[in-house]
């Protein structure tokens, strides 16, 4: 189905983009009876002419407002390739972090006299 029209005011031909060219797999997204829950959000920036679609699928994409067309297209959050080793660097910084923490408050504690 037609999810993304670009219309032209100079008449060229409007630019189309179906669904299945804006998401990765469409048999995994949520359905209402009577839609599928695709966009997750969009933002237009005039000062670029850049459009930006969001879909549920973690999908980034970007488009050239001039000319309907595709300038990048990506994974956003979880879907990153990059957020699972963020998340793996952070967790094993913050399990460094109270390491140490614990050594240093059980270093300075006081000893029991014996």
């Amino acid at each position: 189905a037609p999810a993304v029209t670009f219309l032209f005011a100079d008449g060229r031909p409007p630019r189309t983009y179906l669904l299945n060219e804006l998401i990765d797999n469409p048999s995994e997204l949520t359905h209402s009876p009577e839609h599928i829950l695709w966009p997750a959000g969009a933002a237009l920036d005039s000062t670029t002419n850049q459009f930006h679609l969001f879909t549920q699928d973690s999908n980034r994409i970007s488009f050239n407002t001039a000319t309907g067309e595709v300038i990048s297209k990506g994974k956003n959050g979880w879907g990153n390739p990059l957020a699972k080793t963020v998340l793996g660097i952070v967790v094993g910084l913050t399990a460094l972090l109270l390491a140490g923490l614990a050594w240093f408050v059980l270093r300075t504690r006081p000893r029991p006299a014996a």
